[in-house]
C-alpha cells in the first residue's frame, strides 16, 4: 500500500499528495504518522515532482500541475522566521527564486503532443503569479518544457521573458540537461532550520499562575516581569 506524502507550513496549510520530494533531513526532521503518512516541513524541502505513466489528456496534466501549485503555496518564510542556513537571509520566496521550491513533472510513458503541452502550460501559468509556476515539465523521449530568461533556458519563473519548448529530436540529452537544471537548484536552494516559534504561535500566551516563597511585596526579580 502507498503512502502518501505531504508537505506543511507553520500556518497548518498541507500540500496534496506529492510523489518526489527532496529535503535536507539534517536541518529539519521528517514527520510520520501512525499510518505511515510522511510529512515535510516546507522549509526544508528543495524540490518536488509529480511522476505520471502517461499523460495523454489535459486534465491530468492540469492535475498534475495543481498538485505541485499546492505546493509553492505554501509559507516557506515560516511566517517571517525562516532564514537560510548558510547566508542568515530572511526567506521570501515571493521574490527570490532561490527561496522557492523547484517543482517539475516526469512523464515516463506516452503523453501530450510538444505544442498541446506547451499551450497547456502558457494557459496554467497566464492565470497565476510567477511563484506559483512550475519549473520543468519532462516527458522522457519526447521533450522538455522549461522558461526562457535575458540571460538563456533558465528554470527561473520570476525572471521568465517566455517558455522554452525543447524537443527530443533536437538533443539526445534530455534527461542529463532535467539533471543539470535540478542539481544547479539543489546547490543554490535556501534550506531553513525549523521555526519552533511560528509552529507553535497558536499555542498562546503562557496563563500560569505563578508561586514563590518570598514576602508578597517583593517577589524574586525574575519573577517579578510577570507575576501580577
Amino acid at each position: 500500500m502507498l503512502k502518501d506524502d505531504l508537505v506543511f507550513d507553520a500556518d497548518e496549510h498541507v500540500s496534496e499528495q506529492i510523489d518526489i520530494i527532496i529535503s535536507d533531513s539534517l536541518l529539519c526532521p521528517r514527520f510520520q504518522t501512525i499510518g505511515g503518512t510522511h510529512y515535510y516541513p516546507c522549509e526544508s524541502v528543495v524540490a518536488v515532482g509529480q511522476v505520471k505513466s502517461s499523460m495523454t489528456s489535459e486534465k491530468t496534466f492540469m492535475a498534475a500541475l495543481s498538485n505541485l501549485e499546492s505546493v509553492k503555496n505554501l509559507d516557506r518564510s515560516g511566517g517571517g522566521r525562516a532564514v537560510d542556513e548558510l547566508t542568515g537571509e530572511p526567506i521570501d520566496p515571493l521574490t527570490n527564486h532561490r527561496h522557492q521550491m523547484f517543482t517539475f513533472v516526469l512523464v515516463t510513458g506516452r503523453s501530450l503532443s510538444r505544442e498541446n503541452a506547451t499551450t497547456a502550460l502558457m494557459n496554467f501559468i497566464l492565470k497565476r503569479d510567477a511563484h506559483l509556476w512550475p519549473n520543468v515539465i519532462l516527458a522522457l523521449d519526447q521533450y522538455l518544457l522549461t522558461y526562457c530568461c535575458d540571460a538563456g533556458v533558465c528554470p527561473n519563473p520570476l525572471d521568465a521573458r517566455g517558455i522554452a519548448s525543447q524537443a527530443a529530436e533536437e538533443t539526445q540529452d534530455l534527461v542529463m540537461r532535467f539533471y543539470l537544471l535540478l542539481a544547479s537548484v539543489i546547490e543554490v536552494t535556501a534550506v531553513s532550520r525549523l521555526p519552533y516559534h511560528s509552529y507553535l504561535r497558536r499555542m498562546g500566551d503562557w496563563t500560569a499562575k505563578v508561586y514563590h516563597s518570598s514576602v508578597e511585596d517583593d517577589p524574586p526579580p525574575f519573577l517579578s516581569s510577570i507575576v501580577r
